[in-house]
């Protein structure tokens, strides 16, 4: 007799993970894409409709890609979150897309290692091929491709912006109402929305020209990666055409003299020809398509507007990707992020924040529920004892009848007991969320709080630091705050890791 092939069964941590995300639902997040001429929002829903709200910047806001008028941004920013509804006290999470002349990209090699000590490889790299200085610089990487000759190799591709001017868009956002969940430039983007829409049918190498406001982007893609991107401004293409008036005919010369340095790039670096190319210019399509196919005999794509679902066209196509990876599960989210912290950490800072609130909302519910639970009680056991004296028969009424009013009488007092414990319990969940909260603000330069316990009065609390010298501080911190009292670091609590940094744990007290 033959078994009936076994169910495939859901994995445990997939069906906890799902129970979590129940438990601590993740918030939407959008596409916010920044030019010199309009910041535009994108997001989609799990159900695939999407919502969209733009904004037109008078000259002068951005210029370049550099905020010139912070004040007014501001004030753009914030009628663009009125605009999207989610309500005046409400963060909109979002995924930053720079303007491009901001952000340099680079693709390099490193050997093959094992997986945790490639970022440390990939940082070493990226310091020697940054084209702007180190320390003033947001650096981050991705993996695009690996290559098997010559002992094997990984590419990586790195992104580089300066941090004032990223901190600048990022920092005004944030008071704005906007949560940045992570950082990206317009190329990576746009390579989201084209592979969503399956645009490339090849692994091979397309070659895309995209006419934008600030100026033109010319990139090469291989196996469906960003291997190349270059982006000129309209300055620089005046310069390179030796300062001429940009009509037509210079930016045609100009793009074949670019084209043929790409098509002369991708020969020598992976042989082959270019597959097609793919252009992205609303107005001007047909001069630059007559470039690929009178100047080079290349086929062409052309992508005016997605096809799926609602129709985006071109100028929200940067927007519409960084919606897409606004859908991807953010501890799943391996790439580049041009900020001060990682998609990772961001993500838990954010999970926590969203688990306090969300169960303190569901203990006031309850609270609620309990209480409305209590009165109807009350009521009843009101009308029982009202109806028990009005009633002729009170007298001979039987003592199993008194009694069960009685014991009725005690599970109501035992009840409203169990209430109050509720309340209090309510109480202290919101003091607990706003200690944590308040410690949270604290924390400085790369110290992690791992563990945070309360017993009456008194607080423990332990975690790690890069070095000794930053627990201190965060205990002086601690100290100063008038809420705490008592705080202790004895130096038996500190403990160099093995790994790295130092271990410590402190005790403090909450004032009266």
């Amino acid at each position: 007799m033959k078994k009936k092939p076994a169910k495939n069964k859901e994995p445990i941590a997939k069906k906890l993970n799902k129970y979590l995300k129940i438990l601590n639902p993740s918030p939407p997040i959008g596409g916010l894409s920044i030019t010199d001429d309009a910041i535009r929002f994108v997001l989609i829903h799990e159900d695939r409709k999407i919502s969209s709200a733009s904004l037109r910047l008078p000259p002068g806001i951005i210029s370049g890609g550099v905020i010139k008028d912070a004040a007014n941004l501001k004030a753009a920013f914030k009628k663009l979150h009125e605009e999207i509804k989610v309500g005046k006290n409400h963060e909109m999470h979002i995924v930053v897309v720079l303007p491009s002349p901001v952000v340099s990209a680079q693709s390099f090699y490193v050997p093959f290692i094992e997986e945790n000590r490639l970022d440390e490889t990939a940082k070493l790299n990226m310091q020697m091929v940054s084209p702007i200085d180190w320390n003033t610089a947001y650096s981050s990487w991705q993996k695009i491709g690996e290559q098997f000759s010559e002992g094997g190799q990984i590419e990586l591709l790195g992104a580089f912006a300066e941090k004032k001017l990223v901190d600048e868009y990022t920092s005004t956002l944030e008071e704005s109402g906007f949560s940045i969940s992570a950082v990206e430039f317009p190329a990576l983007s746009l390579l989201r929305l084209i592979n969503h829409e399956n645009i490339l049918t090849s692994d091979g190498v397309y070659l895309i020209v995209e006419v934008m406001v600030e100026g033109v982007g010319l990139m090469l893609i291989k196996e469906k990666n960003l291997r190349f991107n270059h982006f000129h401004t309209w300055q620089s293409v005046s310069e390179e055409i030796g300062g001429k008036q940009i009509t037509k005919e210079e930016l045609k010369k100009f793009l074949e003299t670019e084209i043929q340095k790409l098509i002369n790039f991708n020969t020598s670096k992976w042989g082959g020809v270019i597959v097609s190319g793919v252009v992205i210019s609303p107005g001007t399509e047909s001069d630059i398509e007559s470039i690929f196919k009178d100047s080079f005999s290349l086929p062409i794509i052309k992508f005016p507007k997605t096809s799926q679902g609602s129709s985006i066209e071109a100028p929200w196509f940067t927007a519409a990707g960084a919606a897409l990876r606004g859908m991807i599960d953010r501890e799943k989210d391996m790439l580049i992020s041009l900020a001060n912290t990682s998609v990772q950490e961001k993500y838990w800072e954010t999970r926590k924040l969203h688990f306090a609130i969300f169960w303190r909302k569901i203990s006031f519910v309850i609270v609620i529920f309990l209480l409305l639970l209590t009165a109807g009680f009350d009521f009843y056991i009101a009308l029982r004892q009202k109806s028990i004296k009005n009633s002729t028969n009170i007298v001979s009424a039987s003592e199993s009848d008194i009694a069960n009013v009685k014991s009725l009488e005690a599970k109501a007092k035992e009840f409203n007991k169990q209430i109050s414990k509720i309340e209090q319990a309510g109480k202290n969940t919101n003091k607990i969320a706003s200690l944590f909260k308040k410690v949270e603000s604290l924390q400085k330069d790369s110290l992690i709080i791992k563990f945070l316990k309360t017993e009456g009065k008194t607080i423990l609390i332990s975690g790690h630091a890069n070095t000794e010298s930053e627990v201190i501080a965060f205990k002086d911190s601690l100290e100063k705050e008038e809420e705490f009292k008592d705080v202790q670091l004895p130096l038996s609590n500190l403990h160099v890791n093995p790994s790295g940094g130092t271990d410590f744990s402190l005790t403090f007290s909450l004032a009266e």
